[in-house]
């Protein structure tokens, strides 16, 4: 094992290289042989970091950028959804017949049958005609 002497000197020397303050006084063979290893991984430590220092922070203008190209992607896709939405409904709607329809819920007899919900009637299609019509109508059986 080294003298105490030697032990001080090298823990100074790794002191130093590692930036840390060092004060030998007081201490056995054993404890400074334990400064020693452990100012010695601290040393390592420090001549790592040297030769790799860290990485440049991305640019802050660029992180701007790209965040604004994200949110300029979200709007026109958004855009885009919504527009194909509204081509569906214009579809959808273009190709509901016209006229009045059995309200939601409800059927009602007719010459032909039995006509459902969002079937589309027609004052002829009853058997008591305009009269039925408007009273079905009136009671809500009819949109």
């Amino acid at each position: 094992m080294a003298t105490n002497d030697e032990l001080v000197a090298r823990a100074r020397e790794l002191a130093e290289k590692a930036g840390v303050d060092f004060d030998p006084a007081g201490k056995s063979n054993r404890e400074l042989a334990d400064e020693v290893k452990a100012l010695k991984a601290k040393a390592d430590a420090a001549d790592q970091d040297d030769k790799n220092p860290p990485e440049p922070k991305p640019d802050a203008d660029a992180e701007a950028k790209a965040k604004a190209e994200a949110e300029e992607a979200a709007r026109l896709e958004a855009e885009q959804k919504a527009k194909e939405q509204a081509g569906a409904e214009a579809k959808a709607k273009a190709n509901k017949p016209k006229g009045d329809r059995v309200a939601k819920g409800k059927s009602i007899t007719t010459k032909a049958g039995i006509k459902s919900e969002g079937a589309v009637i027609k004052a002829s299609d009853l058997g008591g005609g305009a009269e039925a019509f408007k009273e079905l109508k009136k009671k809500g059986f009819i949109e």
